[in-house]
């Protein structure tokens, strides 16, 4: 599968950035070689995807959150985070003192299961979506596949890695991507072998990845501001999306595919409709955006930052609520699949499990539990 030689030139994308504000604007072609457009190599979206005017906020569940479980899952930084498919089990890495996986019960806050994952950080985590395998990327340039129900290991692919930061697998279950120091690296999950290795023009260091729900295009971000889009079965390079002015952090994918959200070193969430190449500032983070999670309802979204969890109306572009964190800097944040419940991992590492709820409720804390080995 070779890779077209296409040069992408960088357009600066501005728009005026206020406190608590967020912005429209259109950004310019996505490659100036001679492909099409990525809104023309995907299915038009329904529309309208982005209003020329925000819409009033409307009532949303999250608006009024409390705290189910507050949880010390790991005696440092939690830097990964994955709920399983099924919703049954909530994954989280932690750090080089405590370099452990714990499974979750979510609902009722419990540990299941703790894995004697890596020598060093566990900085990535995904389940496949038949909820049987889970892998793990770290620090130590290791790459674990595990069995989701007794926490065996499977496989351990070692010399053809550099430090993994993120992890992401098809939605056929089949191939599983990691985006790490050395590019990017494709893993066929049945045969637990490389598939084959890739650096990204101008990205060889890759913090993020995301494959759509369709299956169709793979998103990567990295240290040169820039988002990369591939066709992910054809392995076709489609351009690249310039726009933030820092390192990108975290790429999440709306469940229609239509819509990818980026955050970044620079402060700011971008909101990317790939179909007609519209896209939405969102401002209000006072530090490094590290993570972003879309709620199922496509139309929520949660970011977390050293300034606590902000959740926000992807439609609108309005701030919903923000979440003030007792802790310093919460690292990873994560949606369950059915939308019910909003996980938070943090530098201290503390797990916090959240509800999103209708009743004119304050924010509540749940019961401290103790992770322990």
């Amino acid at each position: 599968m070779k890779i077209p030689n296409i040069v992408s030139k960088i357009f600066p994308v501005g728009c005026a950035v206020l406190a608590s504000l967020s912005c429209y604007t259109i950004f310019p072609n996505i490659s100036q070689a001679n492909i099409n457009t990525i809104a023309q190599k995907l299915p038009p979206p329904p529309n309208p995807e982005f209003p020329d005017v925000p819409l009033p906020n409307t009532e949303s569940t999250w608006q009024r959150v409390r705290l189910l479980h507050n949880i010390k899952a790991h005696w440092g930084p939690i830097y990964a985070l994955t709920f399983s498919p099924d919703g049954k089990y909530l994954a989280s890495g932690g750090t080089d003192i405590d370099t452990k996986i714990r499974l979750w019960n979510p609902i009722k806050g419990n540990k299941i299961r703790t894995i004697s994952a890596h020598s060093n950080r566990v900085l990535a985590l995904a389940i496949t979506p038949d909820n049987l395998t889970i892998a793990s990327g770290s620090e130590d340039a290791t790459l674990n596949i595990w069995s989701l129900k007794n926490g065996k290991l499977s496989r351990s692919l070692t010399h053809e890695f550099s430090n993994i930061l993120s992890l992401a697998i098809t939605p056929d279950g089949q191939t599983l991507v990691s985006g790490g120091l050395d590019g990017i690296k494709l893993i066929d999950l049945k045969t637990e072998r490389l598939l084959y290795n890739r650096v990204p023009l101008s990205q060889p260091i890759v913090y993020a990845v995301a494959i759509s729900p369709n299956g169709q295009i793979l998103a990567t971000g990295g240290r040169d501001t820039t988002i990369q889009l591939w066709n992910i079965q054809t392995s076709q390079f489609l351009g690249s999306i310039p726009g933030h002015r820092g390192a990108i952090t975290s790429l999440a994918f709306s469940p229609d595919s239509n819509i990818l959200v980026s955050s970044s070193y620079d402060h700011t969430i971008k909101v990317w409709n790939l179909a007609n190449r519209q896209s939405l500032t969102l401002v209000g983070h006072q530090n490094i955006v590290n993570s972003v999670s879309v709620h199922s309802d496509g139309r929520t979204l949660a970011s977390a930052g050293r300034d606590g969890v902000r959740i926000w109306d992807l439609q609108s572009g309005q701030q919903i609520r923000s979440i003030m964190i007792d802790t310093d800097w919460v690292q990873t944040v994560a949606f369950s699949p059915d939308g019910n419940f909003l996980a938070t991992g943090a530098f201290d590492g503390k797990l916090k499990i959240w509800e999103g709820i209708n009743q004119n409720f304050p924010v509540e804390v749940g019961q401290k539990k103790a992770g322990g080995n």
